[in-house]
């Protein structure tokens, strides 16, 4: 591994916190503009007038083809910013990991489960296992050939970030002893495709420590959302922002939409492209006045005309979501 291969996990770390914490935030500011505001300490401002209201949230949000015109027209930019920008294309060309790079399968102590959780283990001096290459099938039948750490530098990039001994009292490090090249099953913009994984084993394991193998560069990851002028004259106003990941099924997509306690006629949708879904809803008003500032978030089925496919789920604030089946 190149002696950027750490500092590029821990800043690719970086981006995905950051970027969860984009959706939130933009998913907030879209959904509860007409909810009460949060004071400096974080507490909901309600007036000293009327009293909030909140109302019951439903179980699920219902879909609804016929969206309202301020969702068409926010749906539309969103989807020209991103092929503008050519992050459309760029998504659809490259293979992004939408799963954990650390797939783990269970320990038998809670004393092993700490060690791994906070990197404390190092590869034993006869730890062998060679960088190579593989072949990996794509859910659309075609084949892609991607560069294979050796087990030295994957045991390295998924520890990177942690704390490592340091932050445990258990006995550390553990030992890893042995290494073996095999496949898990991973979430990724062209569905769920067997990568290649380095399992490893130390003593106590009953099962492996498993970690994709497949070299940062040649993934690709999910963009940052776009600045994207409100259109109409209502702008964002009324309408709900989702929240990652989304769930994919044959034919539709089980999205989160988050929503302020007292909004009413809450509703789900979605504009269908052929290089992107763009996902969203909307709500009919508030009841009473004013309402606390918390982002209720409530699941939606919304029905595809064809399967996703290598199409990114894009959300009103232009963000690519995350997806998993």
């Amino acid at each position: 591994m190149g002696p950027t291969a750490a500092s590029g996990r821990r800043a690719a770390r970086r981006d995905s916190a950051r970027l969860a914490a984009a959706a939130l935030a933009i998913g907030a500011v879209i959904c509860l503009a007409s909810c009460g505001s949060p004071d400096p300490g974080g507490a909901a401002v309600v007036s000293s007038l009327p009293e909030a209201t909140a109302v019951p949230s439903p179980a699920v949000l219902p879909y609804v083809a016929d969206a309202p015109p301020a969702f068409d027209a926010r749906a539309r930019a969103v989807l020209e910013a991103r092929r503008a920008d050519g992050t459309l294309a760029a998504y659809a060309s490259s293979l992004v990991l939408l799963s954990p790079r650390v797939v783990e399968t269970g320990y038998p102590s809670s004393e092993l489960k700490e060690v791994f959780g906070n990197g404390g283990f190092e590869p034993s001096p006869d730890l062998v296992g060679d960088a190579t290459t593989r072949t990996v099938h794509l859910a659309d039948g075609t084949t892609r050939t991607v560069p294979v750490l050796s087990a030295r530098e994957t045991l390295e990039l998924a520890r990177a970030g942690l704390p490592g001994c340091s932050a445990m009292t258990t006995p550390c490090p553990v030992v890893v002893t042995r290494a073996e090249l095999g496949t898990v099953a991973a979430d990724t913009n062209h569905g769920r495709v067997q990568l290649p994984a380095w399992q490893f084993w130390s003593d106590g394991l009953a099962t492996p420590y498993q970690v994709i193998a497949v070299d940062e560069a040649a993934l690709g990851s999910l963009p940052p959302p776009p600045t994207i002028a409100e259109s109409g004259s209502g702008g964002t106003a009324g309408l709900l922002g989702a929240l990652p990941p989304v769930t994919v099924r044959d034919r539709a997509l089980v999205v989160t939409l988050g929503h302020g306690a007292c909004d009413l006629g809450l509703q789900g949708h979605l504009l269908e492209a052929s290089d992107a879904v763009v996902v969203g809803g909307s709500s009919s008003g508030m009841a009473g006045e004013v309402c606390t500032a918390n982002l209720v978030g409530t699941p939606a089925t919304l029905p595809l005309a064809r399967p996703l496919g290598t199409r990114p789920v894009v959300d009103l604030s232009g963000m690519v979501l995350s997806t998993t089946t």
